[in-house]
């Protein structure tokens, strides 16, 4: 079991899936010069691929990359822009297992960083994961802690379905313990995305609860 902060946990979930998953490539803009720049050294600019920016794009190559066996990681800049390629994740990521009828699978990962409290204003601060919850085979994870980074995001990858995966930059710096067996999915299965039906009333459960307080105050 190791210590970690969720950002670090994040990053060697990348680490270690580039080690083990040989077809695994990561799709994002200036990643292999700038971001990911070590991984880019170690595996080459074949597997760690710059991207013009265009998020639709992105998802649209991630989309053609699954449907050729590959498995791909796709680094957006803020959750937020995930409005520029709602179109490309909905219609294209999301619904090409049940299209094929599970001949071809779509293992994607998007990356979406929520930026909030760190001066962007009105933009790069959404959460915008209630923007896809009703859509079918569309996963969505957003953990809590270094451990639920870590086992999410490697469980993530043996999905048939694409995952959105939210990443809470307000508690990047936040440290935990990493277990070296997967039991945070086991035990929660992604906290209720087998549902996502429960999964919408949970939150809107919490979001009246919050427009409660707000008006009391």
């Amino acid at each position: 079991m190791s210590t970690m902060n969720y950002r670090d946990a994040v990053g060697k979930a990348l680490q270690d899936s580039m080690r083990e998953e040989p077809r695994l490539i990561i799709i994002g803009q200036n990643i292999a010069s700038h971001a990911l720049k070590q991984l880019a050294d170690t595996y080459g600019t074949e597997r760690v691929r710059d991207s013009s920016i265009s998020e639709s794009a992105m998802v649209g190559m991630a989309v053609g990359a699954a449907m050729k066996g590959m498995k791909v990681v796709v680094m957006i800049a803020y959750a937020d822009i995930a409005s520029v390629c709602h179109m490309a994740i909905v219609q294209s990521a999301a619904k090409l297992h049940y299209l094929t009828n599970g001949r071809l699978k779509c293992p994607v990962i998007i990356r979406l960083p929520i930026a909030r409290f760190r001066g962007h204003g009105p933009e790069g601060n959404e959460v915008g994961a209630s923007w896809f919850y009703n859509v079918p085979d569309l996963n969505i994870a957003m953990p809590g802690s270094a451990s639920e980074a870590y086992w999410i995001f490697r469980e993530a990858l043996q999905r048939p379905t694409p995952t959105l995966f939210f990443e809470d930059r307000s508690i990047h710096m936040r440290s935990g313990e990493v277990g070296e067996t997967n039991s945070v999915v086991q035990r929660k299965r992604f906290d209720g995305m087998e549902d996502g039906r429960a999964r919408y009333d949970r939150v809107e459960s919490r979001r009246r609860e919050l427009n409660k307080s707000w008006k009391r105050s």
